[in-house]
């Protein structure tokens, strides 16, 4: 079982912890309700040093890049970043992730835990068709810590980071002799909200120096629990859950994410392909929280589907999720009905972000 570099400072807090992904993380410090109200009204901090690094650089970095991923690498100016998916030749979801440009010829991704494996070798097994690139898997060299909230940058600013930086942009920054790299990016739907990326060696250090800093700011150490809570809210999907290589970025909304007009894997796939599924947003009309696979009907008793996403937003008195439905017709303010456990529960059908 793998530990993060913060490991034995969860232990020292007394984190109630649990395995993801092949490593040991922290699932709540304190209560859910608690970790909830300091991310949205004041900061969270997050271990999320079980996400992958891969760096990729050399001359061809750019067009290999390009034609692996779905959206356009043009819009991208050097250190920031977008949103995009690696897909198989059908246009099934191998992974999403957050792609950073570094420099016209380095680029970062940052990828799921549990596929870490799985997109190295797809990235590899299409690199041998260019000759100047490198690949380099630095996901066991970083760790990942994750800080959101309105007081971000008044935290940041204290530790020597001055810099407020745009949504989606990266800058280095020296802590302790290493170079860090702090990215304005998260997976709360915060507004202000940041994902650093620091050399195993300090993170300990740092993850202790911004909880210190953090102390007159309200910043509460959080843990996975808390983090799905807020992501689901935010209307963010979860590989594995929300999506998969079964499901394609027309069925869930994605296309916004994959431009078409270039050549990439999946092009043929996704060009002339019809939508059969939907993804959609809901909200129980009683308090019950609807998890993973529960069943999903239509109005008239006919099943449509599944729960992939489900959770209680305490300080809302509110139970949200998505689901994954065969009818493309159903829009927004109808009525399913969601089958817990012995009941049939009716829910209102919304946009996926509960934050708007």
């Amino acid at each position: 079982m793998n530990k993060t570099p913060m490991y034995e400072c969860h232990v020292e807090q007394k984190a109630l912890t649990a395995e993801f992904a092949g490593t040991l993380l922290p699932l709540r410090f304190s209560s859910e309700h608690e970790e909830y109200l300091a991310t949205r009204t004041k900061a969270g901090i997050f271990d999320v040093s079980h996400m992958g690094e891969f760096l990729i650089s050399g001359d061809d970095a750019y067009d290999f890049l390009q034609y692996m991923l779905s959206n356009d690498l043009d819009k991208l100016d050097i250190h920031q970043s977008q949103y995009t998916l690696l897909l198989n030749n059908l246009g099934g979801i191998i992974d999403d992730l957050i792609v950073y440009k570094l420099s016209p010829k380095k680029y970062l991704l940052c990828v799921n835990a549990g596929n870490i494996s799985k997109d190295w070798h797809w990235l590899c097994e299409h690199a041998y068709k260019y000759n100047n690139l490198s690949l380099e898997n630095l996901s066991d060299d970083y760790g990942q810590i994750a800080l959101q909230g309105p007081n971000t940058f008044l935290i940041l600013k204290i530790l020597g980071f001055e810099k407020h930086l745009a949504k989606f942009e990266i800058a280095s920054f020296n802590y302790l002799d290493k170079d860090l790299l702090i990215a304005r990016t998260g997976y709360t739907g915060e507004e202000y909200g940041v994902e650093i990326f620091v050399p195993k060696e300090v993170a300990r250090e740092l993850w202790q120096k911004l909880l210190l800093i953090g102390h007159n700011f309200g910043l509460k150490p959080c843990g996975l629990s808390v983090r799905d809570c807020l992501r689901i809210e935010a209307g963010l999907l979860l590989w594995g859950v929300d999506m998969s290589m079964d499901t394609t970025p027309t069925n869930l909304g994605l296309m916004n994410f994959v431009h078409l007009p270039k050549n990439f894997i999946a092009k043929e796939a996704l060009k002339n392909a019809q939508k059969t599924h939907s993804l959609i947003g809901f909200k129980m009309l009683k308090k019950a929280i609807a998890r993973h696979g529960y069943q999903v009907f239509d109005t008239h008793g006919q099943f449509i589907g599944h729960v992939t996403s489900g959770t209680f937003i305490a300080d809302k008195n509110l139970s949200i999720g998505f689901a994954y439905i065969n009818n493309t017709l159903i829009k927004n303010g109808e009525t399913i009905t969601i089958q817990i456990r012995n009941q049939s529960l009716g829910a209102r059908v919304c946009k996926k972000n509960f934050l708007k």
